[in-house]
């Protein structure tokens, strides 16, 4: 059984010459395009790789989709992309009883998930901004009396509530760009 779910994926970051095979072999068998219900990019060279990159929020980037991804995963893909150390944005659409998601990997942090909108905008739960609400009007109404060590304390919980609510920062994708002696030559 399968949920086929719209997933675009963005690659950027230096691959060197010598991880251009397996990326087009991921690639080809994750049926990815370069635009939405467009046929199957099938790169076979550095060349066409360079050629597909588009720019995505000012960044050139390897943009890659699929109208069809099975439950919105590139599995193949995203598990050579990691083991090869290459940065990777991910964002699959809701659909069903599936939520929207973004995957953000970056070699210096690992591998990062969110939930999100259908427009890459991270969500935060409702019962996480009710808490945090909640602690700020607590903290207000029960202030007077208080010492400034006591409300410092509280402003620190909220602080802490706050940042433990967010996504991890991830630094934003690099161009793409293949390095090395060769890049250009066929695989």
């Amino acid at each position: 059984m399968s949920e086929p779910i719209p997933t675009e994926i963005s690659i950027g970051g230096k691959i060197r010459k010598d991880q251009v095979p397996g990326l087009c072999q991921a690639i080809a068998e994750e049926g990815m395009s370069l635009e939405w219900g467009d046929a199957g990019f099938i790169p076979e060279t550095t060349e066409e790789l360079l050629a597909a990159c588009q720019d995505r929020d000012g960044v050139r980037v390897l943009w890659l989709c699929n109208d069809q991804a099975n439950y919105g995963c590139f599995d193949v893909l995203e598990e050579f992309l990691a083991r090869e150390r290459i940065s990777f944005r991910h964002k699959s659409d809701a659909k069903y009883e599936y939520d929207a998601e973004i995957i953000e990997y970056r070699p210096q942090i690992g591998q990062v998930s969110y939930a999100s909108n259908n427009s890459g905008e991270p969500l935060i739960q409702l019962s996480t901004m009710t808490l945090i609400a909640t602690a700020v009007d607590q903290a207000e109404n029960t202030a007077e009396g208080q010492t400034a060590l006591e409300l410092l304390r509280r402003l620190r919980n909220i602080q802490q509530l706050v940042h433990e609510s967010l996504p991890a920062l991830v630094p934003p994708l690099e161009p793409f760009e293949i390095v090395g002696q060769g890049a250009g030559k066929e695989i």
